[in-house]
C-alpha cells in the first residue's frame, strides 16, 4: 500500500520538469529526470548521503582525483566536478541506462569526467546484474559468472591497459 506521502511524491514527479535544478551546498546541479527513481534522487540529493558530500568537501580539490565506482546517474561525481572544476573525475557505471544518464547529466552541467561503462572488481571477467533488467536510476548488485552480461575489470588491468592513474 502506498502512503499519502508516496502519492504526493509520485504526483509531484508527474508534474515536474524533465530537467530539475537541485540546490546542493550552494551549488545548482541540473539532473535529467525521466522516472520516479531519478525524481527521488533529485529530491533527496542534498540530504540522502551528507557524509559523502562532507567527504568530497573535506578531501576534494583541483589537484585531486575522484573515482566514482558504481556512479549510478552521477550525483556525487557531479558534485565533485562542480565544486572543484579542475578536479579529475573518473566514473565507473556498468548499467547502460545509468551510464547514458550520467553522461547527459555531465553535459547539462558543463562538467567533464572520464566515464567507463564497466564494473570494477578485484578480477577481470563477466558478471550478472541483479535485478537482471534494471531501470534507469536503479541500483544493482553484481555476481561473478562466466556467462554474465556486464564486463568487469580490475583497476590494475585498466592502468596496465593505459588508463592514467595517480
Amino acid at each position: 500500500m502506498i502512503s499519502v506521502e508516496g502519492i504526493r511524491h509520485r504526483m509531484a514527479y508527474c508534474l515536474s520538469p524533465r530537467v530539475r535544478a537541485c540546490p546542493v551546498r550552494g551549488l545548482t546541479i541540473r539532473l535529467e529526470v525521466t522516472n520516479y527513481l531519478e525524481y527521488y534522487r533529485a529530491l533527496t540529493y542534498a540530504t540522502k548521503e551528507p557524509d559523502t558530500l562532507d567527504w568530497i568537501d573535506r578531501y576534494g580539490g583541483t589537484d585531486k582525483i575522484l573515482y566514482d565506482v558504481g556512479a549510478n546517474i552521477g550525483l556525487y561525481s557531479l558534485y565533485a566536478a562542480k565544486r572543484y572544476p579542475g578536479m579529475r573525475v573518473d566514473v565507473f557505471e556498468p548499467l547502460a541506462a545509468n551510464w547514458k544518464a550520467l553522461q547527459h547529466n555531465f553535459k547539462l552541467n558543463d562538467c567533464y569526467a572520464s566515464v567507463y561503462p564497466i564494473a570494477l572488481s578485484n578480477a577481470d571477467g563477466w558478471a550478472c546484474l541483479e535485478p537482471p533488467h534494471p531501470v534507469r536510476g536503479q541500483t544493482c548488485t553484481i555476481s561473478h559468472a562466466s556467462m554474465g552480461t556486464v564486463r568487469v575489470r580490475s583497476l590494475d588491468t585498466l592502468v596496465g591497459d593505459g588508463m592514467t592513474c595517480p
